[in-house]
């Protein structure tokens, strides 16, 4: 793509630290691949890493197909001296597991848990919260992911997440700290002992600037605390630091990243630069999306097609299948990719809802059962496989601690990853297919498979089994019905998905489905709200068509609201 003047302002900008506030659609990948290209060439022969951190695997890979693709015909022999990454695989693989283990006070390489790992079972592992009320109650091996870590003041606390409420936790330190001794931490506790390691290494910091000494970090508005402050250590260290973001599109403030470090790191005396033309989306979105936002950002297209542009549909809350199917129909009136459109909620309980998705079954078995779903309706293989994982860590005696992280990374378990990888894609010979009946197929042919492969595993591993088979997975609370429930039928086969999992995403027609009132409030007031701005990153993944689905009874709330902005009814 030709770069804009913006854009050619920003690559050829002198080598400082900057804050690039950037709007949807404003082709900041390719800004900053550019950016990172004229950044090393400008390096010439020196020897450090320009850096590009950003927070999904997805972006990761677009961002080196694009670098290396665009620099495959460079001679610079220097030119792959780049480092593009997740911030947490960079923090991971740099300083946490080769260098952690020493403030951790741990033997070993440090590696990271679930809550699911049966050593997890002793108390003496065990956070401890207070409620409202002074009673203090014990964290759940399962939840220990939603410990999380806030900044009051200089300090660092330790506060248990549960059902968008907080509460302080008791032992947060000691229990942290044994946990370390160990290697063990989530991936919270990994930036926390990061921080430590770079706080009170200042060799270590210094060396870790030379390596690195430029990082661009795209998506910043999603840097959380703990991120925040390994950045300004490394900043404050002379690292030039380069954001890349915009605070609109903040809408993973659940763990704790809601833009505010974007925003102070505005505040301070560094350079400044806007991209405000929209590439992606019709104008008749991004009016709306400026309404919304109160920005004056600029469409660069045309309104190619009368069809194109932003309606409501009204629909029955018992027949949302028929609002998916009218959606359906219309792209492809318009001529729209439907492979490159989706129908989007606001969380994973709508898609549960629009999808007829159930917990079926207890223990072991609702885990494999889940697992099954994730494969055959959701295509999540990877997920599948980590909770089958999860699943066999439970069944077997004797397992190292780190046993998940061993089956994913440690070549000398290599035969049984594939195992595994063999069980979860082979339904006759390892998880069974979902359409089977639950009680009366498919568990016996998963009881059956299930205990074949952990035969398997015992005779290479010597791992054994803690009990019969028959007593940790059984057939309780599963239905006479298929374990999937296709009741929810579509037109065609369509992507169902979360707001937070399309963002960074183009995609030709959203159909975006609020399950509540109060969402589509929030989306139409503004982006002050976490709940506004889900809406917004909805409204912006549109190129062609954003439809949204009203139900019904909600109709005269909004009758005034869709009038102003003018949106009209599909």
């Amino acid at each position: 793509m030709k770069l804009s003047e913006q854009q050619h302002q920003i690559v050829n900008s002198d080598l400082s630290s900057m804050l690039i506030i950037a709007c949807a659609g404003s082709g900041k990948t390719e800004t900053a691949i550019q950016k990172l290209i004229k950044l090393r060439s400008d390096m010439a022969d020196d020897r450090g890493y320009v850096t590009l951190l950003s927070f999904t695997n997805t972006a990761i890979k677009t961002f080196r197909n694009r670098y290396f693709s665009l620099t495959s015909k460079n001679t610079d022999r220097f030119k792959n001296r780049v480092c593009i990454e997740t911030i947490d695989s960079f923090i991971t693989t740099n300083i946490l597991r080769p260098h952690s283990f020493r403030i951790m006070g741990c033997k070993s390489t440090p590696f990271l848990i679930s809550g699911k790992e049966s050593f997890l079972k002793n108390k003496g592992f065990q956070y401890w919260y207070t409620t409202p009320l002074n009673k203090i109650l014990p964290v759940k091996n399962e939840n220990i992911n939603n410990v999380t870590i806030k900044l009051k003041g200089n300090d660092i606390e330790f506060y248990y997440k549960e059902n968008k409420k907080e509460y302080p936790i008791t032992n947060g330190f000691g229990i942290t700290k044994k946990l370390g001794k160990i290697g063990a931490y989530t991936h919270e506790l990994g930036k926390y002992w990061v921080l430590k390691t770079l706080s009170q290494n200042e060799n270590l910091l210094s060396a870790i600037i030379r390596r690195f000494p430029i990082i661009i970090v795209d998506e910043a508005q999603d840097i959380d605390v703990l991120h925040g402050l390994i950045l300004k250590l490394l900043h404050k260290a002379r690292c030039k630091l380069i954001l890349i973001g915009d605070p609109n599109q903040a809408i993973f403030e659940f763990s704790g990243a809601n833009g505010d470090f974007l925003k102070s790191f505005e505040e301070k005396s560094i350079k400044n630069y806007p991209l405000s033309i929209n590439y992606r989306s019709v104008p008749k979105i991004v009016s709306v999306a400026n309404l919304v936002s109160n920005r004056k950002d600029k469409a660069n297209r045309q309104e190619d097609s009368a069809n194109y542009g932003i309606y409501y549909v009204l629909y029955d809350k018992d027949n949302i299948g028929n609002l998916v199917n009218i959606f359906i129909s219309k792209v492809e009136e318009i001529g729209l990719n439907i492979d490159n459109s989706a129908v989007l909620c606001r969380n994973r309980s709508g898609i549960d809802k629009l999808l007829g998705t159930r917990e079926l079954g207890q223990g072991k078995t609702k885990l494999l059962a889940l697992a099954t779903i994730k494969r055959d309706k959701h295509k999540k293989y990877k997920e599948a496989f980590d909770i089958v994982v999860q699943c066999i860590s439970g069944l077997l005696s004797s397992l190292p601690n780190n046993f998940a992280e061993l089956v994913n990374h440690d070549p000398k378990f290599k035969q049984l990853k594939q195992m595994i990888w063999i069980f979860i894609r082979n339904p006759s010979k390892g998880l069974p297919l979902g359409e089977q009946l639950a009680k009366n197929q498919w568990y016996p042919a998963l009881k059956l498979n299930i205990s074949n492969l952990l035969k398997e595993i015992e005779s290479n591993y010597g791992f054994q089994l803690k009990s019969a088979i028959g007593n940790v997975i059984s057939s309780k609370n599963l239905p006479n019905e298929p374990l999937i429930n296709n009741s929810t039928m579509f037109k065609r086969t369509i992507r169902v998905d979360t707001v937070h999992q399309v963002k960074g995403e183009s995609l030709d027609a959203v159909l975006y489905i609020s399950t509540e009132k109060e969402h589509l409030k929030e989306m139409i007031n503004g982006t002050k709200k976490e709940l506004g701005r889900i809406g917004y990153v909805a409204l912006t993944r549109a190129k062609n068509l954003f439809v949204i689905g009203i139900q019904k009874e909600w109709y005269s709330v909004f009758t005034k609201t869709f009038s102003d902005l003018n949106v009209a009814e599909l």
